[in-house]
């Protein structure tokens, strides 16, 4: 007689859903700060509802539809043309950046911007280097330069800004943005980027 032997299933394990992180965990995963320097403003830490993917999508890739040709069309910048993304940067943009890697991508954007308030100056050539310093599932950092001709002083004058953008899973649908600018001028180069500035923001 064959002895009975009784077989138990088990079920398989399933993974936990997953849970979304909290807007304060995704702010919280925002490892890296921009040193402060001379003139340094932090526009803030803001979350998005987009995934990391489609954030380099739709502002950051050479088609994407809301990024910065588009930007600064809207801010009526004039004749703008912007490169393509390359993965070889003039010896000027290739140095490190606030512990990161040499930069993976570049490309430059060039336009004209009216200038008010300024004597004899109505206009400025506009010149805009994007640099991308790390691009990962989880993370996207960028900085731009801007540089201005045409303009009294204007080879001393330039402003960068900074993006840290990162998500906590690839799986996720937010991201958490921090901006940073750094003015770096001498007198009335500053005055010319600032009356540059309102200019575009009164159009």
């Amino acid at each position: 007689m064959k002895e009975h032997v009784e077989v138990k299933k088990v079920k398989a394990a399933h993974p936990a859903p997953y849970v979304e992180p909290s807007e304060q965990e995704l702010k919280d995963h925002l490892v890296y700060r921009f040193a402060a320097r001379e003139k340094f403003v932090e526009s803030g830490i803001f979350v998005l509802n987009v995934s990391l993917v489609d954030y380099y999508k739709h502002f950051q890739a050479d088609d994407s539809a809301f990024g910065h040709p588009k930007f600064w069309h809207h801010k009526k910048m004039r004749n703008v043309t912007t490169a393509k993304w390359d993965d070889e940067a003039p010896a000027d943009f290739t140095t490190t950046f606030e512990g990161c890697p040499n930069t993976l991508k570049y490309r430059k954007q060039n336009g004209i911007a009216d200038v008010k308030g300024i004597p004899m100056v109505s206009e400025a050539d506009v010149t805009k280097h994007y640099m991308i310093y790390e691009q990962s599932d989880l993370h996207l950092r960028l900085k731009c330069i801007t540089r201005t001709a045409k303009v009294p002083n204007g080879d001393k004058a330039q402003t960068e800004e900074a993006w840290d953008i990162v998500t906590k899973d690839p799986r996720s649908r937010f991201v958490a943005v921090r901006h940073s600018l750094f003015v770096h001028f001498f007198s009335r180069p500053y005055l010319i980027a600032n009356k540059m500035e309102t200019s575009m923001k009164t159009k």
